[in-house]
C-alpha cells in the first residue's frame, strides 16, 4: 500500500455508487460516483523515484492531480490532469487504480500508478494548467518538476 503523509487508508462505501472507473489491475469497470467532490492523480515511479511538481507560489511538492469535472470519470481525469500538468501522456490501460483516500473535508482523491521502466527527464516537463487570482499575475500549477529516490 502506497503511504502518503497525511492521507487515510482507502475509503469504499455506499455513498460510491454509479461512476464509472476502469481498473487497470483487475480489467474491469468499477461503478462509483462520490458524493464529495474527487481529486484524480498520478503517481508516476520506476520503482526507486517518484515524479512529483513543486505547486507554484507553494513550499509544497505533489503529484499532478486536479478535480474531476462534472460526470467525467475519474481515470480520464487523472489522464487530463498528468498532460496538463506535465505534458505527459498516458494510455489509460497502462495506469493501475490505487484507491479512493479521503484528502481534504470536502474532497476525496482518486488514486493511480503509472509503473514506468525510465522515468522522464523532470526538466523537459512543462505544466500548461494555470493558477487565476485576482490581483496576481498568472502562474502554472506547477513551475518545476523533481524524480526523488522512494
Amino acid at each position: 500500500m502506497l503511504a502518503i503523509y497525511g492521507v487515510q487508508t482507502p475509503r469504499w462505501s455506499k455513498e460510491f455508487e454509479s461512476h464509472e472507473v476502469f481498473d487497470a489491475n483487475k480489467r474491469s469497470t468499477l461503478a462509483m460516483t462520490p458524493s464529495r467532490q474527487v481529486s484524480c492523480g498520478v503517481v508516476i515511479t520506476d520503482g526507486h523515484h517518484l515524479l512529483i511538481g513543486h505547486a507554484s507560489r507553494s513550499p509544497r511538492w505533489d503529484i499532478p492531480k486536479g478535480l474531476a469535472e462534472p460526470g467525467e470519470p475519474w481515470l480520464e481525469a487523472a489522464v487530463r490532469e498528468l498532460k496538463e500538468e506535465t505534458g505527459l501522456v498516458v494510455t489509460p490501460v497502462t495506469l493501475a487504480f490505487l484507491g479512493i483516500y479521503p484528502y481534504l473535508r470536502y474532497k476525496d482523491l482518486a488514486l493511480f500508478a503509472w509503473r514506468l521502466d525510465e522515468m522522464p527527464a523532470p526538466g523537459v516537463l512543462h505544466c500548461s494548467s494555470f493558477i487565476d487570482r485576482p490581483g496576481y499575475a498568472q502562474v502554472t500549477e506547477l513551475d518545476r518538476f523533481g524524480a526523488f529516490c522512494i
